[in-house]
């Protein structure tokens, strides 16, 4: 009890000191500071406690002077000092024996009497001291006490006591079960016609209601008892980064479970540290660009939603987008093509990411890329969001969103077949009742067109695994969910009631569930589940395939794109829920033929058409649908003459001709033969990759007409340091018959070159890599007499006509951008078959 007694102290003087650097002159501070020092001074010596006896005194002395001044003001150096003088009590009372802890005192002791003898000499310069005043009254501390005033704290009546927290805890137990009862209670009270019973369970509902808010108060703190805290961190780090930055506090005294206050302290005090480091710019720079040159980080709290939300918000320069993109495929976090199709939310997003970090160089304050996503992974622990907003130059905003308390939440009640589910409230949006025929489908998943915005849907049964997706009525009800700031919608049997519920964790064996948070006891005695709604979203909807359709809500939900031209394509039916589409632009012709009139080459199915043999191709096989449609005598199929090459298109049904301006949105495709989607305002139209067929048909034709191999396999070795697109490619390359060996980079590639004896077939290398740059490496590779003639690809982004000619110069064969990788394989074909040095 001394201890936690004198922590407290101990933060009201921090907390009094920058308020005096803050508020310079004032004196009703500094007496307040003084009676703190003094009352700290007679507790140790109590406890007998020597070297926080002697520190306290020598604090005390230093601000003797300054009280019997009209006007005083205490330099930063010394504010500084006595903040010291306040961590090494900390330790002299914790560890008030050790040698250490005794030769700091003596220290910090010299440290703080130049102050106490300046003072003493500005005093005597103002003749404020008394000459006729005895040596002995003047050392006296008690006399030399402010008076005490009739408000002072010393007379007003104990209004308050502490408790052990182990006792709350038992009480909030004991509130559970007794919440748990009361349920019960009501839910028999709804099956009986006793007046007398149902009125005494309408009052103990009452009674119980008020009980469980007066407890829950009891293990409420203001989450002022740690922000305040970060004035001195603010301080601390300011000095120590040399920049000038100011803190303000907003919402101190919003309350929170005192268990989820220190769930978040850590968090917290991470993202303050990131804004003085990362985001408050220098002095100087802050000046250039016309801005004061004190920074300032504003923490707001207050209550939402039934939530806790923390804003902490900076003025500093914000995040760039490119630079976190670069970091973030330099790691392998994000693909080169993903990153150019992220939005700037994702973009900001990144700073989460395990191992992320833009900081030129490691400090004692950052760098090290372990942080933030210990930041995000200990907020979602206790049933929060983090979410991000920057803009570039003008600061950055994180917004905590937690839970008021962990131990009674307000949940949905959801039934899926004979079984009920708890959902918590703070991740419910809204709840939608629809037609069965409003679902429509993006590559065979199943989304709703919720206000213009795409809302992807799960079907609980399917995430439960006891029964089909969408094995439902004509109506349906969605429950539209909030996952880490992306929504979705899970269909469900039915919606049944809002409740009070106690969570209880899940017993050992079943925690590796991850769509499960908790249980809970019912009304009626049952346990339901408490579902994950972060784990379900990760498990079953997958974070690439769920940023990607929240995108398309984001970016593409205007329905019509006024600027774009007018294109026009062919609405198809096939084995699929959605419409496909195939451009006019490649139609010759729609025809239908007779299926007794197809006929079989080899293995291809042809027919007859205008004096030629057209090649035949089910879209259904193509695309991996089932055709819907049985066998009968006509067959509809689209002729195509695509590159000067005719084949026809077999569809289950030509529907109609589109002429449309909508939006053709590519961030979400399954299959090589989609291009993407056509956002209408009504549905959502798969729009078919001719070009691509044809191009996967004319691969098989070219490997076929290359001799030996089919029969040989060939050995390539491929370069490239970015992980992500190493594993892609390379995989394809073995899936496609050749032995890959990987180089992270050119030294890595060299490396890998002696150990195999020179022994390669074709050598694929990107160009910009760490250690040795591509250009460097193919010199190398030309100067050995083995490799001189070997093919060489340049894999790059980089696509200038200056880019090429430097490539030729260095000894590259061809040329091939990473977006046009499904051309890898043609061209190393033709780089095998012919041996060529032709730069192309």
């Amino acid at each position: 009890e001394f201890i936690s007694e004198m922590n407290e102290r101990f933060d009201h003087i921090s907390e009094t000191l920058l308020k005096i650097e803050n508020e310079k002159g004032d004196k009703v501070l500094l007496d307040s500071l003084y009676r703190d020092i003094h009352t700290i001074k007679g507790d140790v010596q109590l406890f007998n406690l020597e070297g926080a006896s002697l520190l306290s005194h020598t604090m005390e002395g230093t601000l003797e002077a300054s009280r019997g001044l009209d006007h005083f003001e205490m330099e930063s150096s010394h504010i500084s000092t006595l903040l010291m003088c306040v961590d090494l009590l900390k330790s002299c009372i914790v560890n008030p024996h050790e040698e250490n802890t005794m030769k700091e005192v003596h220290f910090m002791v010299s440290l703080l009497i130049p102050f106490n003898q300046i003072q003493v000499k500005e005093k005597k310069e103002l003749k404020i001291v008394p000459k006729e005043t005895p040596p002995e009254i003047e050392k006296s501390p008690v006399l030399n006490q402010p008076p005490v005033t009739q408000h002072s704290e010393s007379e007003k009546p104990d209004t308050s006591i502490r408790v052990q927290v182990s006792l709350l805890d038992k009480l909030m137990t004991l509130m559970g079960e007794m919440v748990i009862v009361r349920n019960q209670v009501l839910q028999y009270s709804n099956k009986t016609d006793d007046l007398e019973f149902l009125n005494l369970s309408q009052k103990l509902d009452v009674v119980t209601s008020e009980l469980q808010e007066e407890t829950m108060k009891t293990r409420m703190q203001p989450i002022g008892n740690i922000l305040t805290k970060f004035q001195r961190v603010v301080r601390d780090l300011s000095g120590s980064l040399d920049k000038k930055i100011n803190l303000n506090l907003f919402g101190v005294e919003t309350e929170l479970d005192k268990t989820l206050i220190e769930a978040v302290k850590d968090p917290l005090t991470h993202i303050v540290r990131n804004a003085c480091d990362h985001g408050i710019e220098m002095p100087e720079l802050r000046i250039k660009s016309g801005k004061p040159e004190m920074g300032t980080i504003t923490i707001k709290a207050y209550h939402e939603g039934g939530q806790v939300i923390v804003d902490i918000a900076d003025d500093g320069k914000g995040l760039n987008r490119e630079k976190l993109l670069k970091k973030a495929v330099e790691k392998g976090i994000v693909d080169s093509s993903k990153a150019e199709k992220m939005t700037d939310r994702e973009v900001h997003a990144l700073i989460f990411a395990p191992g992320f970090s833009t900081a030129e160089k490691v400090t004692n304050v950052s760098g090290r890329g372990v942080g933030m996503d210990v930041v995000k992974s200990n907020i979602e622990k206790i049933g929060g969001m983090v979410d991000i907003s920057s803009s570039e130059g003008y600061g950055t905003k994180i917004t905590l969103k937690i839970p008021l308390t962990l131990a009674i939440v307000p949940a949905m009640i959801i039934r899926s077949d004979n079984h009920r589910f708890a959902i918590p409230q703070v991740k419910l949006v809204e709840l939608v009742r629809i037609e069965r025929s409003s679902i429509e489908y993006i590559q065979g998943r199943p989304v709703y067109r919720l206000r213009g915005n795409i809302l992807p849907l799960l079907c609980l049964k399917e995430v439960l695994g006891t029964g089909k997706a969408f094995e439902l009525e004509d109506a349906i009800n969605i429950v539209v969910l909030n996952s880490d700031t992306h929504l979705f919608g899970m269909v469900v049997d039915e919606i049944l009631d809002t409740a009070d519920i106690v969570v209880k964790p899940l017993a050992r064996f079943l925690k590796s569930i991850s769509i499960y948070s908790g249980a809970t006891v019912l009304g009626d005695g049952s346990v339901a589940f408490i579902m994950d709604i972060v784990g379900i979203a990760q498990k079953h909807l997958g974070i690439t395939t769920h940023e990607d359709l929240r995108a398309v809500s984001e970016k593409y939900s205007n329905e019509y794109d006024a600027d774009a031209e007018e294109r026009e394509y062919v609405l198809v039916g096939l084995g699929s829920s959605a419409k496909h589409a195939i451009p006019l632009s490649v139609v010759n012709r729609m025809e239908e033929v007779k299926t007794s009139s197809i006929e079989i080459s080899g293995h291809q199915r042809v027919i007859r058409y205008r004096g030629v043999i057209l090649k035949l191709l089910n879209l259904n096989e193509v695309l991996g649908y089932n055709s819907k449609k049985e066998k009968e005598e006509i067959t509809q199929v689209v002729v195509i003459n695509s590159d000067d090459q005719m084949f026809g298109l077999e569809v289950d049904q030509i529907i109609d001709v589109l002429t449309t301006r909508d939006f053709l949105d590519d961030s979400v495709s399954t299959h090589e033969a989609i291009v993407g989607n056509l956002v209408t305002p009504n549905e959502i139209i798969v729009v078919v990759d001719v070009d691509k067929i044809n191009e996967m048909t004319q691969t098989k034709k070219i490997l076929r007409s290359l001799p030996d191999l089919s029969t040989v396999s060939s050995k390539i070795l491929f370069v490239e340091d970015t992980e992500v697109i190493r594993t892609k490619v390379a995989r394809g390359l073995i899936e496609s018959g050749y032995q890959v060996e990987v180089a992270v980079d050119g030294v890595d590639a060299l490396r890998k070159v002696a150990e195999h004896k020179c022994n390669f077939d074709l050598i694929i290398s990107d160009i910009e890599m760490p250690k040795m740059n591509g250009y460097d490496f193919v010199r190398k590779i030309r100067s050995i007499g083995q490799l001189k003639e070997i093919p060489i690809i340049a894999f790059t982004t980089k696509n200038t006509p200056a880019d090429l000619q430097q490539a030729k110069a260095a000894g590259f064969t061809t040329f091939l951008e990473k977006n046009k990788g499904k051309l890898l394989n043609l061209l190393i074909s033709e780089c095998i078959s012919t041996n060529r040095r032709k730069v192309v």
